[in-house]
C-alpha cells in the first residue's frame, strides 16, 4: 500500500484537536489569521486525497473482477463512488474559495493602536 493511512488519520487528529484548543482559547488576530489560512491548506489536502481516490476509483476494476455486497453491480457501486466523488469536488473548489476569503477578511482585522494599552 503507498498511501500512509496512518499519517491522514494523524494528522485528522491533530487538526481537530487544535480547532477544540482555539476554540476557547483568547481571540489573538495572529492565531485565527493563522488557523483561516490553515483552513484553505487543510482543504486543499482534502481536495488532493479526493482526487487521489478518484484516479484510484477509475483504475480500480482494470484487469480483475470485483464483487459488492449489494445487489447492484461493481459498475454501479463504481459509477455511484465516482458520483460522490464529483460531488465532494464541486463542494470543497467552493469551501476552498469560502476559507480564502475568510482568511483575507481576518486579515484586514486589527486593534486599534490606543486600545492596546
Amino acid at each position: 500500500m503507498a498511501a500512509d493511512t496512518a499519517a491522514v488519520r494523524q494528522a485528522a487528529d491533530t487538526i481537530t484537536e487544535a480547532a477544540r484548543a482555539q476554540y476557547d482559547a483568547e481571540p489573538h488576530h495572529e492565531d485565527f489569521y493563522a488557523l483561516a489560512l490553515a483552513t484553505e491548506q487543510v482543504l486543499d489536502a482534502l481536495f488532493a486525497l479526493n482526487g487521489s481516490i478518484g484516479a484510484q476509483l477509475a483504475r480500480y476494476g482494470e484487469g480483475r473482477p470485483l464483487r459488492t455486497d449489494t445487489d447492484r453491480t461493481p459498475a454501479q457501486v463504481l459509477a455511484t463512488a465516482m458520483d460522490h466523488g464529483r460531488v465532494l469536488d464541486a463542494a470543497l473548489r467552493q469551501a476552498r474559495q469560502a476559507a480564502h476569503a475568510l482568511a483575507g477578511e481576518c486579515a484586514r482585522l486589527a486593534f486599534r493602536p490606543e486600545d492596546t494599552a
